[in-house]
């Protein structure tokens, strides 16, 4: 129970341990990308002379460019004319109503002479009527004429005969009729020119008359062709509103180096919030750290609830600085352009070093941290186009990176993967620039600068993968498989212990495919199982495999003593791994192949010499660990199987598989229960067993016959 209790210690302290690598993260994470949304700020007034250029933080509109188009297109409209139907009507009959008051005065005058007694003797002359009309008679006469005439013509009227009269209406009311019909304002004078020459040319009517003709194109004589103000502004507007908007472009040049700060310049500079009195950051910087919080929580949730073997100190600093270094190169890119920002780094680093469901979540947990990045700065970030396609590329791509280097044993594996991860991302970016309508030219651009972020995250990941394997002592796939095909430990064994050798190979075998069938990493458990035994290199002719035929050295040995030198071995291997720098899970597979098991032939034999006497079981066991991983107990599966069906002298296929069945259970149902600390269930092991009798044939060697089936642990 106190192992057990400080077991459970240690692994609380592991995941707290874990937890504050993360909470670590995010506070970095925080600290990077509130640098990147960060607008810069200027103390600036109108007038004042740039010190340095300024760039615009957001694609922005230049309202004064727009503006100054817009008015030009306003002015390049023309008038648009109609005709004024009412006025025309109303000019004919101010001169209808202007002839019936020459006639009217007329009548008047008349009358007045009338009433005097003098009608029989109208004047014929203006003279003769100035004599008859006293002065008012005279001034009430023009004050019901429609005409400003003088008293000269106002006497010329009357002493006028009719037919002179109509004769004059005759004359200008066809006139100023006609040319009322369509006359433009700049026709105007030349008309009434024409019509006044044409009626001083006319005979049968005096000169006064004339004038009067004369007054009258004057006065009724005016434009009718005129601007219609109303459909000629609403097609100026129509012009001004065709005009496209003009936008200085995210990252174009606002205010150049030099330049004197004008006051539309200073307007976007406000607008852009770049002014350094417009106000705090405060709330920008609340807002990235709690959306920040909630993506690390969510991550960091799921990894402790879905991923918990991976949720330690170790598995966490690896993603941890996978992410910050991933975060800190995205913002070093985003200084030439946020799409050169390499997505991919983080989940191919932890793909190859930790695992493919982990990847999964780090690609999504980047997918929040690069959008945000990429969203634009000051307060509008997270608000720009950028953002959400960023939240897209960063988990699609890395979702088909990782799903590309799934049992991956090549490292040129590496750049396939991450340019088809960039593939993906570019398919992304396309999409969006067709949505946002951006041109063909700016399409293949942005698409140069994504394919640019996957071919770094490509050369970094290819090229920094060895310092990633000795910093953590990680065992990639890729690594194993070069572990395993030419180490030099694997050499010695085939020299110096080659029946050693041979077990290791045939151990290997179970042990690669057991793996596999239970999704276990199959490359470790091989690895594992080659490397297994090298602590018997320090003694190998102690070891039955290595002797010759009739010549066991244990023979000669006190039962003990041959014990200790056997189990010795296990330590001496995982020493001499370690010493060799193989990586850790490696060494670990050795240092756990037999855990702390009883040495049950020597032991039993012990037992026997010893003729009743006491005899220690502790000084007959492994003094390992037991098995913690599911690599490692199919290891000391396979080991024990291995050599307990090589002793068995048999190739009889129902004794192997009750055999095997015996040994595997031995291992979890005894009271030692070698298998309690290793995460395998009960339907893995049998998925395990099921591997090992379609691994077994044509791989079994002479062995030392032991006691019990049970027991088959002896001397290998």
């Amino acid at each position: 129970m106190a192992r057990m209790n400080g077991r459970s210690r240690a692994a609380y302290g592991n995941v707290l341990v874990a937890a504050l690598i993360l909470a670590l993260t995010y506070l970095i994470t925080s600290v990077i990308v509130c640098t990147m949304v960060t607008a810069p700020r200027y103390k600036y007034a109108v007038g004042d002379t740039v010190e340095k250029t300024i760039y615009a933080t957001k694609t922005i509109e230049n309202e004064l460019a727009t503006e100054y188009l817009r008015n030009s297109a306003r002015a390049s409209v023309a008038n648009i004319y109609m005709i004024d139907e009412p006025l025309i009507t109303k000019q004919l009959e101010r001169l209808d109503a202007a002839f019936a008051s020459l006639s009217q005065v007329r009548a008047e005058a008349n009358s007045i002479l009338s009433s005097a007694g003098e009608s029989s003797k109208l004047p014929t002359t203006a003279e003769g009527w100035l004599e008859k009309l006293e002065p008012s008679q005279i001034q009430a006469l023009l004050k019901n004429v429609e005409l400003p005439i003088s008293q000269g013509q106002l006497l010329s009227v009357l002493a006028s005969k009719d037919d002179e009269i109509q004769l004059l209406k005759n004359i200008v009311m066809p006139k100023i009729s006609t040319n009322l019909g369509m006359l433009a304002s700049d026709k105007l004078k030349s008309v009434k020119e024409l019509c006044t020459r044409e009626l001083y040319a006319a005979e049968g009517v005096n000169d006064e008359l004339k004038a009067i003709g004369a007054l009258m194109f004057e006065i009724y004589l005016v434009p009718t062709y005129i601007v219609d103000d109303e459909a000629t502004e609403a097609a100026r507007e129509e012009a001004a509103l065709a005009v496209e908007p003009q936008v200085i472009e995210a990252g174009s040049v606002l205010v150049a180096e030099g330049t004197t700060l004008t006051a539309a310049q200073y307007d976007m500079l406000v607008k852009l919030k770049l002014v350094r009195d417009d106000g705090s950051d405060t709330g920008m910087y609340v807002g990235a750290a709690l959306m920040l919080l909630a993506a690390f929580t969510t991550f960091g949730a799921y990894m402790l609830l879905c991923g918990k073997n991976v949720f330690n100190a170790r598995e966490m600093l690896i993603i941890c600085a996978s992410v910050i270094i991933s975060t800190a190169l995205a913002w070093a890119c985003s200084l030439l352009s946020v799409k050169l920002m390499p997505c991919l780094i983080a989940p191919i680093i932890v793909a190859l070093m930790i695992g493919e469901m982990p990847a999964y979540a780090v690609s999504l947990l980047m997918g929040a941290v690069l959008s945000l990045m990429a969203g634009g700065k000051g307060a509008d970030a997270m608000l720009g186009e950028n953002a959400g396609v960023m939240c897209f590329m960063a988990p699609i791509g890395g979702f088909v990176a990782v799903t590309l280097l799934r049992n991956s044993t090549k490292r040129a594996r590496v750049i396939s993967a991450a340019v088809a991860g960039g593939g993906a991302c570019m398919f992304i970016d396309a999409a969006a620039c067709v949505l946002h309508g951006v041109s063909l030219l700016n399409t293949v651009i942005d698409l140069a600068w994504v394919f640019g972020g996957s071919l770094i995250a490509a050369v970094f990941c290819a090229g920094t993968l060895p310092v990633w394997e000795n910093v953590f002592n990680a065992a990639t796939s890729a690594r194993l498989s070069e572990l395993t095909m030419n180490h030099p430990l694997i050499k010695r064994l085939m020299t110096e212990a080659p029946g050693t050798y041979h077990h290791c190979t045939n151990v290997a075998a179970l042990a690669f495919g057991a793996a596999q069938a239970i999704g276990a990493n199959a490359e470790l458990a091989r690895a594992g199982a080659l490397f297994h035994d090298v602590g018997k290199l320090r003694r190998p002719q102690y070891f039955k495999e290595n002797q010759r035929s009739g010549e066991n050295i244990h023979d000669t040995l006190p039962p003990k003593e041959s014990a200790a030198i056997i189990i010795a071995h296990q330590q001496d291997g995982a020493t001499l791994l370690a010493r060799n720098k193989l990586p850790a899970p490696v060494v670990r597979i050795a240092a756990e192949h037999h855990g702390n098991s009883l040495m049950a032939y020597f032991y039993h034999k012990a037992k026997a010499e010893r003729d009743g006497n006491l005899v220690e079981a502790k000084d007959f066991r492994y003094n390992g660990s037991r098995p913690s991983t599911a690599e490692s107990a199919i290891v000391m599966l396979a080991d024990c199987c291995e050599a307990a069906v090589r002793s068995l002298g048999s190739t009889d296929r129902e004794a192997v598989e009750e055999l095997v069945k015996k040994v595997i259970s031995s291992k979890y149902a005894d009271r030692d229960d070698m298998l309690m600390n290793s995460p395998l269930t009960l339907s893995e092991i049998t998925i395990i067993e099921k591997s090992f009798l379609k691994t077994f044939y044509g791989l079994m060697h002479e062995r030392v016959e032991y006691p019990d089936a049970k027991d088959s642990q002896g001397v290998k």
